[in-house]
């Protein structure tokens, strides 16, 4: 019979979030302040965001195009690794974080 817990589980800050990442052999993503760790893309999904002909579109616009890596903050307490994303604005901040996308957008690829 277990008596205590291991460990309590408790919502993570962002700052707190970052730094566990920085160090995290695997990715993970925030939802509502709880890490979940993410399974590793096989070949067949990095085949299809590769073949992808945004890039060229996106660099004529002067957009930028981010693949897996790149975090992307929604909300105080949730943060995604999106498989694509495409940036309109200039970098600022973190180099591997972006903020919440502005809501009406603007061309469409």
């Amino acid at each position: 019979m277990i008596s205590e817990p291991g460990w309590v589980l408790r919502p993570l800050s962002f700052e707190e979030y970052l730094d566990l990442e920085a160090q995290a052999p695997l990715r993970h993503e925030l939802v509502e302040g709880i890490p979940h760790a993410m399974a590793r893309a096989g070949r067949s999904h990095n085949l299809i965001l590769t073949n992808l002909a945004l890039g060229p579109k996106a660099r004529a616009k002067g957009w930028r195009l981010y693949l897996t890596e790149m975090k992307l903050k929604v909300g105080e307490g949730t943060l995604y690794y999106p498989d694509l994303m495409v940036v309109c604005t200039p970098p600022a901040g973190k180099p591997l974080l972006r903020g919440k996308p502005l809501p009406g957008g603007g061309d469409s690829l």
